[in-house]
């Protein structure tokens, strides 16, 4: 019977342990996500050859940058070419091993 208690007890501190590890792992998720949340209020700031401005960062992606550069820059008109690159160019991912077949 004392034998049988021990291995209960020998099991329940290994289940115990394993609790203590998922919740340590669900406390690190929940305040990662609430780090992504509120680093998407934190201000973000476009340099361009044009000019400059500051937009959130949720906000920060190509569509977004392009429209305020053509609402402000270009009285609503078509965005420049070389701007639209530099657009292009700021608001994409970084990339590696580019390779351009001719």
């Amino acid at each position: 019977m004392i034998v049988v208690l021990q291995d209960f007890y020998t099991f329940m501190e290994r289940a115990a342990s394993v609790g203590d590890l998922i919740k340590g792992l669900a406390g690190f998720c929940s305040i990662s996500v609430i780090y992504v949340f509120i680093r998407d209020w934190f201000p973000k700031k476009v340099d361009l050859s044009i000019g400059s401005f500051v937009v959130k960062r949720k906000y920060y992606n190509v569509q977004n940058v392009t429209n305020i550069v053509s609402a402000r820059y270009f009285d609503g008109g078509k965005v420049s070419d070389e701007v639209r690159k530099e657009i292009i160019i700021q608001t994409s991912p970084k990339i590696r091993n580019f390779t351009k077949k001719i």
